[in-house]
């Protein structure tokens, strides 16, 4: 994801297809690292797809493994696309989660 996030395309690509290739059945994978990677490598290009992706691991961002990062995109994706309501709601679901941030970064970062 921080490849994705600093603009590195070609590693981001590598790894998430490594990623792909080592893990095509689990689920913490295929519905919440891939797609935060996928997203974020597009979100300021194309934040309404970046958002579409983030839908994906929706059912699973309250579980301990997610650490509200798709959240977190998804509000970035909704201020690229200038709709501050909804990205607010999205960064307010971090700060009335707490448990789940834990000593993550993410808690920090809002």
């Amino acid at each position: 994801m921080t490849y994705a996030l600093i603009g590195d395309y070609q590693k981001e690509s590598q790894g998430a297809d490594a990623l792909n290739k080592q893990f095509p059945r689990s689920t913490a994978e295929q519905f919440q690292i891939l797609p935060m990677i996928r997203a974020a490598a597009i979100f300021r290009r194309d934040a309404r797809k970046a958002i579409e992706i983030l839908n994906i691991p929706q059912p699973y961002e309250l579980g301990s493994s997610a650490l509200l990062y798709p959240t977190y995109l998804r509000g970035y994706a909704y201020i690229e696309l200038k709709q501050g309501a909804a990205a607010a709601a999205e960064f307010q679901k971090i700060i009335d989660h707490p448990g789940l941030i834990q000593n993550d970064i993410i808690g920090a970062l809002d």
